[in-house]
Formats: C-alpha cells, sequence, structure tokens
C-alpha cells in the first residue's frame, strides 16, 4: 500500500487508503491515485462558487452551495434528479426557513434605512426652515 510521498497528506486520498484493506496487497502509485482522486470528484478550480459552512448548532450541522457550469451528461442529470428530488419534506423545510430568513432581514434593513432615510430627510427640511427664517430675516 502506497503511504508516503505528496499525495499522501491528501485528505481525499488519505480516506481511499482507509478503505482499502490492509491485507489485500492494493498498491498504488502517485499518478494512480491522483487518477482515482479525480476520477471521484475532487477537481480543482471547478466551481465558480464553493461555499461550505459548519453550525454547531444542537448537532453538528453543515451547508453546502456549489455552483458552476454543469458537465454531467443529460442521463446522469436524470438519474441525479430520480435518485436526489428536489421536493422532499426536508429541502421544502430548508427552502422555506431560508426564505423565511431573508424576509426577516429585508423587513430589518428595510426599516433601518426608512429610518435613516426620515432623519437625513427631517434634518434637511429643518435646515431648509433655518434658510428660509434667515433669508426672510435678511
Amino acid at each position: 500500500m502506497f503511504h508516503s510521498g505528496p499525495n499522501s497528506e491528501d485528505p481525499t486520498i488519505k480516506r481511499l487508503l482507509a478503505s482499502v484493506p490492509a491485507d489485500s496487497g492494493v498498491t498504488f502509485s502517485h499518478a494512480q491515485l491522483e487518477v482515482v482522486k479525480m476520477a471521484f470528484g475532487a477537481r480543482k478550480g471547478s466551481r465558480s462558487v464553493n461555499i461550505r459552512v459548519s453550525f454547531p448548532i444542537w448537532w453538528r450541522w453543515y451547508l453546502v452551495l456549489l455552483a458552476g457550469p454543469d458537465r454531467r451528461s443529460p442521463e446522469r442529470n436524470k438519474e441525479e434528479r430520480m435518485n436526489h428530488p428536489l421536493w422532499v419534506l426536508g429541502n421544502a423545510l430548508a427552502i422555506a426557513v431560508i426564505l423565511l430568513s431573508i424576509a426577516l432581514l429585508a423587513l430589518v434593513f428595510s426599516d433601518n434605512l426608512m429610518s435613516v432615510f426620515e432623519e437625513t430627510y427631517f434634518f434637511f427640511l429643518r435646515q431648509l426652515g433655518h434658510i428660509k427664517n434667515l433669508v426672510g430675516v435678511v
């Protein structure tokens, strides 16, 4: 089994090597490990957006947002839709929570924005009143 070299610290390759029984006698070269890694989706720079965050709330939850060009075949897309449908209860609840959070943030932001606008507007009107008083006096 290959365990040393530039690939030995890579998490994907560590998981691969850990899954192969030590007594199987299987060995990998550096090139073979890189090919296996690429075949299982560890592509470098293949996504335009790659956001991954963990939230230690009650249980350890995580959120992943990936976006980029879809390079999958139409057959694979069809299989993915059948194996992982979008509209299941968990996804619907997550989408509802995200949309409600966005709406709440928009409401808070718009209220703050409106109060800033009102303060600025009334300040301007007060200043305009002072100017009118000055002009009327002169």
